[in-house]
C-alpha cells in the first residue's frame, strides 16, 4: 500500500469510518510511515 492510498484513507480511519480490512491495511503502513503517522495526528 503506498502513501498516497493511506493518505485517501485517513481521514475516515480518524472517524473511525473504515471497514475492517482497510483499519488494518492502514494500521500497517503507519507502523512503518512516519509521515502519514503526522498526518493522521493534525487529524486528532
Amino acid at each position: 500500500m503506498n502513501c498516497e492510498h493511506i493518505l485517501e484513507l485517513i481521514p475516515g480511519y480518524a472517524l473511525g469510518a473504515l471497514d475492517v480490512e482497510e483499519r488494518m491495511l492502514v494500521d500497517e503502513h503507519l507502523a512503518q510511515c512516519s509521515e502519514c503517522r503526522a498526518e493522521l495526528a493534525s487529524y486528532q
